[in-house]
């Protein structure tokens, strides 16, 4: 059952933009997370905390959309195979996220976009959007306006900026005929979690990209059967396995607490710690 956080938000909140500073990301997104700089209306910052439902562990969440469970944010796994953290939309209820950007000024761009397409008048564009691209991006005002002009669909907006013409995020990707050659989980990869394969899902790809007879890819398991599989992974000390296998939707949030607890010490969780804090009086679900 999704309920909202009951935590204490300014503790949880310096955790989460130390994170961010620990995971390499600039003063300004920083400053974003922390309301420092103003969010378009339709976004919440993450300083209410407790209005808003449990995310999993893997997910830095640095604002939310004012109307919908929706998060955005960076994902960050601890894994063997190396994966940079990336910008991410959670979809909560739905049970899956997916990339939106690939770098900083994308991530702005991206917020600004959907702002100025919530408006309904591509002429529009609030003081803090304006605020929001000249302190942290290099779009020009002027061509987020004609590119809104043109479409209101936001694949479209974003696509024509500049910022997103050379590296295009995978929830974006599927309009182009080219290789994705991003971070996001692709054909053959294991290093993902139940999240993560659950977009293409959503998108009702023909083919499975990921191999479902891996234990923390298979949808359908029972809490029971879930935490054997984890004790048995920390056990044979394969730890990168145990946090995939927590980082699924369904997962009972004081149970993922004790499993991150014990993970914190073996591999490198940057918002484990963070996480740990906002999660500490839940006991629903994500």
């Amino acid at each position: 059952m999704h309920i909202p956080f009951k935590m204490n938000p300014k503790k949880s909140l310096n955790l989460y933009v130390q994170s961010l500073k620990e995971l390499g990301f600039s003063d300004g997104i920083q400053n974003l997370a922390e309301g420092n700089i103003a969010l378009p209306e339709i976004f919440l910052p993450i300083l209410n905390l407790d209005n808003y439902y449990p995310w999993p562990p893997f997910f830095v969440p640095i604002c939310h959309a004012e109307h919908d469970i929706v998060s955005y944010g960076v994902v960050n796994h601890p894994t063997e195979t190396k994966r940079t953290p990336y910008f991410a939309a959670l979809y909560l209820e739905r049970g899956y996220c997916v990339e939106i950007s690939e770098s900083e000024i994308q991530f702005v761009d991206f917020l600004a976009a959907e702002d100025v397409i919530a408006t309904g008048d591509e002429t529009i564009i609030s003081a803090a959007v304006t605020n929001l691209i000249n302190t942290l991006s290099t779009t020009k005002i002027a061509d987020l306006r004609a590119a809104a002009e043109k479409s209101s669909i936001l694949d479209d907006v974003l696509l024509s900026l500049d910022s997103y013409k050379n590296r295009v995020p995978a929830k974006f990707h599927n309009k182009l005929n080219t290789n994705y050659t991003g971070v996001f989980p692709s054909r053959g990869a294991n290093n993902t979690c139940l999240y993560e394969a659950n977009y293409y899902n959503s998108q009702n790809y023909e083919d499975h990209f990921f191999d479902r007879k891996l234990p923390w890819l298979v949808e359908n398991i029972s809490q029971v059967d879930l935490e054997r599989m984890v004790s048995q992974y920390i056990l044979d000390e394969n730890y990168v396995e145990a946090w995939f296998s927590i980082c699924r939707p369904g997962v009972n949030v004081q149970y993922a607490k004790k499993v991150t607890e014990k993970l914190l010490s073996k591999i490198d969780i940057r918002q484990g710690t963070a996480w740990l804090a906002a999660a500490d009086n839940d006991n629903g679900n994500y």
